[in-house]
């Protein structure tokens, strides 16, 4: 089913099938199909009330609440970027230009009353999707007391971010003393620019795959590793750091663990 692959477009202008050269298949049965005239209705109204979580394009967020048309959707919106599904931002905007025209209209036609109908009618539409993305600002808050504020720093677990305003707290202590690291995390944005930051005037190298074994081997003893969520990342029978078979670098030792797949590694 193709509404269970989360990058599937919720509007496609066309279909087709990527076919191997010299391949031989056999097409026995295609159908195609969109939402029932229920789905039309129901799952819109679903995603409507559907909160996301904070994330980086909060900030510039634009497209409002989303309107899918299957369970399939539903299920993986906010998993890609943009979200694929339409935007009730069309459907409430386009019914405050009709009932600004029609009020208008009727006003100069010199009935008021519908026209002071259309109006509480226009403030009931504002009024409540006002409180459905107030809803979602609220749901930021309540997250963050729930994760972070109420914890200790060892539990502290903030958005996207997790645990790792608590692991540069330790990371501070760490580094305060030498003059670089190599960081290794299981991405860049947006730990690698918050530790530098957290760590300075102590610098991050960041590990990429690019380093040779001349590399690893030239490093400077006492070398200060900090792997974060990189559970992929462990010690070897030889002492030394490796990603599955490869090796990463010189011998040395584990001073602290911080969680799984996060811990700080100095090298002999």
């Amino acid at each position: 089913h193709m509404g269970e692959i989360k990058e599937w477009d919720s509007n496609p202008k066309r279909v087709g099938m990527n076919i191997e050269n010299g391949a031989q298949i056999l097409l026995q049965h295609i159908e195609l199909s969109g939402p029932g005239f229920v789905d039309l209705i129901v799952y819109p109204i679903k995603t409507f009330f559907k909160l996301d979580s904070a994330r980086s394009y909060t900030v510039n967020f634009l497209w409002g609440p989303m309107m899918t048309y299957s369970e399939e959707q539903l299920n993986v919106l906010y998993t890609k970027f943009p979200p694929s599904a339409d935007s009730w931002n069309g459907v409430f905007y386009t019914a405050l230009f009709v009932l600004i025209v029609l009020g208008l209209l009727l006003k100069k036609l010199g009935n008021r009353k519908p026209f002071a109908l259309l109006l509480i009618a226009f403030c009931g539409i504002w009024i409540a999707y006002d409180l459905r993305m107030g809803a979602e600002l609220m749901s930021y808050a309540h997250l963050d007391v729930k994760t972070w504020w109420s914890k200790p720093l060892e539990l502290k677990d903030y958005r996207e971010r997790r645990s790792f305003t608590a692991y540069t707290v330790l990371a501070k202590e760490v580094t305060k003393d030498i003059d670089n690291y190599v960081f290794l995390a299981d991405r860049g944005w947006p730990y690698f620019g918050a530790i530098r930051y957290e760590t300075y005037p102590s610098t991050p190298i960041i590990f990429t795959d690019t380093m040779t074994d001349a590399d690893i081997e030239n490093m400077s003893q006492k070398t200060h590793w900090l792997v974060f969520r990189r559970p992929d990342v462990a010690v070897n029978d030889e002492g030394r750091l490796a990603i599955g078979d490869t090796v990463i670098s010189p011998p040395g030792d584990v001073v602290l663990k911080f969680e799984p797949g996060a811990f700080f590694f100095v090298t002999k």
